[in-house]
């Protein structure tokens, strides 16, 4: 049985600086020394021969690799491709899709992922796309999110194409979508469906992927996948394939079906040539499954000791952020650490946690007011100065998001770590955050004090 936590990031993540404390895996994801070997071994291919690599070996590999991910995954291969992120995937849907620009619509929820709604908001100013966003605020049920995204779907003015972008694992804050359920209500509703699964491969059973046929879907396999950085998949259903283009527009702009092989596949012969670029990450695919499959005990194996961990970490961070009411008088927005999720245990993912930070609202009453009011522009700048330190000088980093008015931190939680890794993490950054607050809420006194001058 394969031991994991730290003697396991040891001996198989040996490029990993020993001095960080890694809590914060599913932004960017870490990759085993040998997988990253393989990568190396790709470059120093690419690099004896450019020539042959370019166009001979490095399509060939493409090809290849897209196959054994996708049967690693249990998908149709001719169904996928390999792109550089979930980002790139949702680009390659919206910039390559005809939209009829007058009727159409997109809708999203207000906890989409930052750059995939700067991608929708991108094409409506530029070409006019229409969308509408759904407000969700966690802790939320199953049902009460459909009912949600049901309502928009019954209630919307349309004359052309419905478009719905939704999450398989929302990023800030890290809660699983109900993304069998709102398929199912899509298409329901002749709506199309466009999956940002950037955090399901390596989180998810992908399968279901083939089983209900999403029209577009796209993953990364950095974050939680143990391929480099940084690698994706896009997988659409086959009448979507002659409209995707890659980003940028390049060489197989033209590739079609009249000019393929028929055992070929028109969205792997397009993807497979992007000009020049770096084939490596894609390379090491095969050396990132036999990592987990052989070194990990497989999928299964990997999952069981997150979810185990993950819950004795809860437990343990949360006797760290715990107020003691008997040694305070002053007044939290909160006591009692809350897991950010609902009674059906529904919305923790895998490999992440979010837990709540309680905020003494006596002593920070104007930064506590200043992130209900703005609770993404003032985080942005309490997480800066909070990183000055937690990354650069005790490289103890976790993101922060403020959700439905509550402070909440976002853990990773990875095969090589251990409950004291979160232990030490939420006490460095319990700390440092106190320091943050006290500062801003003097520099907020002195401005406000200032104003009244």
């Amino acid at each position: 049985m394969t031991q994991f936590g730290a003697d396991f990031k040891k001996k198989y993540y040996t490029y990993l600086d020993p001095a960080v404390n890694v809590v914060n895996h599913g932004s960017y994801g870490t990759t085993p020394s040998m997988v990253i070997d393989a990568q190396i071994a790709s470059v120093k291919k690419h690099e004896s021969y450019p020539d042959e690599y370019e166009y001979i070996e490095g399509p060939r590999e493409y090809k290849r690799q897209a196959k054994l991910i996708a049967q690693y995954l249990g998908l149709n291969w001719e169904n996928l491709a390999l792109v550089q992120n979930a980002t790139t995937g949702i680009n390659v849907f919206f910039r390559s899709i005809p939209f009829d620009f007058e009727n159409d619509i997109v809708v999203l929820p207000s906890t989409t992922y930052g750059a995939c709604s700067n991608t929708v908001k991108f094409m409506n100013v530029t070409y006019g796309l229409k969308y509408k966003t759904i407000d969700l605020t966690f802790p939320l049920t199953t049902k009460e999110i459909v009912a949600k995204f049901e309502h928009y779907f019954k209630n919307l003015s349309c004359k052309g194409k419905v478009y719905c972008l939704f999450d398989c694992i929302s990023s800030m804050p890290g809660v699983v979508m109900p993304y069998i359920e709102l398929i199912k209500l899509c298409k329901k509703y002749n709506v199309v469906q466009v999956i940002d699964g950037a955090h399901a491969p390596g989180q998810v059973d992908l399968k279901f992927l083939d089983k209900l046929k999403p029209d577009f879907f796209t993953g990364n396999l950095h974050k939680w996948v143990s391929v480099p950085k940084a690698c994706a998949i896009i997988y659409a259903q086959k009448k979507w394939h002659h409209l995707l283009q890659t980003q940028p527009v390049s060489w197989t702009y033209n590739v079609n079906y009249d000019n393929i092989q028929s055992d070929e596949s028109l969205l792997v012969e397009r993807f497979s040539k992007v000009g020049t670029i770096n084939y490596s990450v894609y390379e090491s695919i095969e050396a990132a499954i036999k990592f987990r499959s052989e070194v990990c005990g497989g999928e299964t194996n990997i999952r069981n000791y997150q979810k185990t961990l993950s819950k004795q970490a809860v437990e343990a961070c949360s006797k760290v952020l715990a107020v003691n009411r008997n040694t305070t008088t002053d007044t939290y927005d909160h006591y009692e650490p809350v897991l950010l999720d609902n009674k059906q245990g529904t919305l923790t993912p895998v490999g992440m946690f979010c837990l709540s930070i309680p905020i003494n609202t006596s002593k920070y009453s104007k930064v506590y007011n200043m992130l209900k009011k703005s609770p993404f522009d003032y985080l942005a700048r309490i997480r800066s100065l909070l990183e000055e330190k937690s990354i650069a000088v005790y490289k103890n980093y976790a993101p922060l998001v403020f959700h439905g008015d509550v402070l909440y931190v976002r853990f990773s939680v990875q095969i090589f770590n251990e409950v004291s890794d979160f232990v030490k993490a939420t006490t460095i950054n319990k700390t440092l955050l106190e320091d943050v607050f006290t500062r801003e809420e003097e520099r907020l006194s002195f401005i406000s004090n200032k104003s009244k001058l």
